[in-house]
């Protein structure tokens, strides 16, 4: 058999042309490609209709999904269109590569030819240069720092004919009779393909193409130099594992060289426009980088098309060339689209350089189950536009349209998979009563390999979904971790997951003694609770749940563990106030009278913090519980015990100054208690006493301010003081300390927040 070795470089736009051009010239009667052998089943579906570009066969062990590797293809992939001429043809298509199942076995490392990554100009000597990296070296003698750059101005950038791979080859064997040292891995995987060539002439062709990186044409060019027994030798008693492999969608993100592929190259978008329409590539790309910017309400006129033009043809000439190239109109679009404004070039860039496209893989030729029950639900929830693209979307959904609701269960159960196509968005209402959510979406290619990795829980996404949750809840450590996971088990609608996960809290909740424990997931059973109204699920279990806690949260209040720091109060006490409001959420008033007795006792319980019994304090007034008399008792009695009553205080006024504001008997009990404190004690408790009040709005803190320049009675009438007891000079001195205090200064521009560090700590 004779061969034509076709040196290529791998996504190479001006590969691919040369390519079609060398195969319609030499019209052989079989395609051998460097692909490896055990994908060769799989690309007999290249040019089908369903399967768009870019996409990627992955092959996976379904034992170790570690072992895995992908082989991607673009639209300018020379392989790919190679191997749509042959389809058209008839002609048969052999892949002659190191199969992955050999490559992927433990044991094993991967090494192929030098990729065509950027060059480190700092790099040793010229020699050390020549060994380890050729291509970078042959491009520093052409004047080029990248040799990527290099190779597509040498290469890809202006229509070769079939001499290239002349031209390829001979440079080729140069560099490996001096450069690189052969690699174990590549001596075997060329051996490999040596072994496909000599099958193939065993079968009758005549007339082989063979396509292959360039790196491998010295190695092939020469097959029959090689005896079957030294290559074979080199292949006996290969270990292997087994693989299953599937086509899934790609993108040009993951495409390019910067995602850490290998074989990467620099400028997806820029290769599809030179492949597509080379002659006006240049000008096509311009214009389009024009549009993009007026989209984003950026001056980029017609006349500024025409100026980057001439601008990128002059650069042309000067530098030798016949056409312009991603250099010229990147400096070109640099200086008349943006200025060299960095923020517009990078949305070229991303856009026009990398480019967002993402390939697409139809029902039926993937051969991963899950994929395809995606798919199918996101037509369903009326997502496919959103799953075809890389560009992040914002989505809003109105659960009480059967469309939006299919989309929110889809998003919910992804994340249960640990696949978050949905991110909500911060500060977004996503309470579990809404009937609205807002997401951002953005489809990753990785998602693809990460659905074949949860293809373990089940065939389809709510299967998959349900025995997820299951077993997080089995592995589930605290009682605040099995609630939160049924909320996205509710808000998943995972009937089956909710029944064994409920089951695991109710007796993870019977078993504990932590009451804290329960107070942290009171809030969110309460929510649960209330949440089957939006998605219609029944949350009648819940509700067991909940009169199983709550009398035992009644009884253990008051013996919260004693003796805490602050820091740990301060955790507690945002516990306490959470569980408190979702008491009064539950439309049962024995639970908010058994709640306000069992805070009756833990705010007169004197071994509890203080901060938690004056925050107790303050619940029971405000619930009406304790009248204004013995709210005022209290307050003076706390105020009284030195010890603790700052941290009293910061309890009993958390979240809110009004309580103060409209309770002017309350107001002149702080006011004298502040009054009587010694200048050292007052300097000791200001750093907490100002904390306290930096939690008030400003309004109400330049209320307080008022207040204590005019004092209330304690009906609320302004009280009277003969102007002769008050002296000026004094008032004066004060002043400016309390409005430190108060943070209500007029020409200050700061919003209340504490600066101090010490403070703040």
């Amino acid at each position: 058999m004779t061969t034509q070795v076709l040196g290529i470089r791998h996504h190479g736009p001006g590969s691919a042309q040369a390519a079609l051009r060398a195969l319609e010239s030499l019209q052989p009667d079989v395609l051998l490609v460097e692909i490896p052998a055990d994908l060769e089943p799989q690309l007999k579906q290249i040019g089908e209709p369903g399967l768009e570009p870019p996409v990627a066969l992955l092959a996976y062990s379904p034992k170790d999904f570690a072992r895995s590797s992908f082989v991607p293809f673009a639209e300018f992939s020379p392989e790919w269109q190679a191997i749509r001429w042959a389809h058209a043809r008839q002609v048969p298509v052999v892949a002659i590569d190191l199969p992955l199942a050999m490559q992927l076995a433990p044991g094993e490392e991967r090494a192929g030819e030098p990729s065509l990554g950027g060059l480190d100009p700092s790099e040793g000597e010229e020699e050390r240069l020549l060994r380890r990296d050729p291509l970078a070296y042959l491009a520093g003698l052409a004047g080029y720092t990248d040799r990527e750059r290099w190779w597509e101005d040498t290469f890809e950038r202006e229509s070769t004919g079939e001499d290239v791979f002349e031209a390829v080859g001979l440079l080729m064997r140069q560099l490996r009779e001096t450069a690189l040292e052969d690699t174990p891995e590549l001596l075997l995987r060329e051996a490999h393909m040596r072994k496909s060539l000599r099958k193939a002439a065993k079968l009758g062709y005549q007339n082989g193409a063979v396509l292959c990186g360039a790196w491998h044409v010295p190695a092939l060019e020469a097959w029959k130099d090689h005896t079957a027994a030294s290559d074979n030798q080199l292949l006996r008693k290969r270990p292997k594992v087994k693989l299953d492999s599937s086509w899934i969608p790609w993108s040009y993100s993951r495409l390019a060289s910067e995602s850490g592929y290998r074989s990467g190259i620099a400028s997806p978008a820029w290769y599809e426009q030179l492949f597509r329409n080379r002659a006006e590539s240049g000008l096509q790309w311009l214009a389009k980088a024009a549009r993009l910017l007026r989209r984003e309400d950026l001056d980029a006129s017609a006349a500024h098309v025409q100026e980057a033009v001439l601008l990128a043809h002059a650069l042309t000439r000067l530098r030798g060339h016949r056409t312009p190239g991603l250099q010229e109109l990147e400096e070109a679009a640099r200086s008349v689209f943006t200025q060299d404004r960095s923020e517009p070039f990078q949305l070229i860039r991303r856009k026009l350089i990398i480019g967002d496209r993402l390939g697409r893989v139809a029902p039926g030729i993937t051969k991963v189950p899950l994929l395809e029950d995606l798919q199918k639900q996101a037509r369903s929830a009326r997502l496919k536009k959103e799953l075809d693209t890389t560009l992040p979307l914002e989505k809003s959904l109105d659960l009480r349209k059967p469309a939006n609701r299919k989309a929110s269960l889809l998003l919910h159960r992804l994340r249960l998979l640990d696949i978050p196509w949905g991110t909500p968005q911060a500060g977004s209402d996503q309470q579990t009563g809404s009937f609205s959510e807002h997401w951002k979406l953005q489809w990753k290619p990785d998602f693809a390999i990460q659905l074949v990795q949860a293809a373990v829980w089940g065939n389809t996404v709510e299967d998959a979904a349900t025995a997820k949750a299951i077993q997080r809840g089995r592995e589930a450590e605290s009682l605040g971790e099995l609630s939160r996971l049924t909320q996205e088990i509710l808000q998943s609608d995972l009937g089956a997951a909710l029944s064994a996960v409920l089951h695991l809290l109710e007796d993870r909740a019977a078993h504990t003694r932590d009451v804290a424990a329960l107070l942290e997931a009171l809030p969110l059973l309460v929510r649960i609770r209330r949440y089957g109204n939006t998605r219609k699920t029944d949350t009648g279990m819940v509700a067991h749940l909940l009169q199983t806690v709550l009398p035992r949260i009644f009884v253990g209040l008051s013996s919260l563990p004693q003796g805490i720091d602050d820091d740990e109060a301060a955790h507690q006490a945002q516990t306490l106030i959470e569980a408190h409001h979702a008491i009064f959420l539950l439309e049962n008033p024995g639970y908010h009278q058994d709640w306000l007795r069992a805070m009756d006792k833990l705010s007169g319980q004197q071994t509890n913090h203080p901060l938690l019994r004056g925050m107790a304090d303050r619940m029971l007034f405000d619930k009406a519980h304790r009248s204004l008399m013995e709210t005022r008792t209290r307050m003076s009695l706390h105020l009284s015990i030195m010890e603790g009553a700052i941290h009293w205080l910061e309890g009993f006024l958390y979240g809110s100054g009004q309580l103060l504001i409209l309770q002017p008997g309350l107001w002149n009990l702080l006011d004298q208690w502040l009054d009587g404190l010694s200048e050292e004690h007052f300097l000791n408790l200001l750093p907490v006493l100002r904390r306290t009040f930096a939690h008030f709005s400003r309004p109400e803190r330049e209320k307080m301010l008022s207040l204590a320049e005019h004092p209330l009675s304690d009906t609320g009438s302004t009280a009277t003081r003969e102007r002769g007891n008050l002296d000026p000079e004094r008032i004066q001195q004060v002043a400016p300390l309390l409005e430190d205090i108060l943070r209500v200064n007029p020409d200050d521009p700061s919003d209340g927040s504490i600066e101090d560090p010490d403070i703040s700590s």
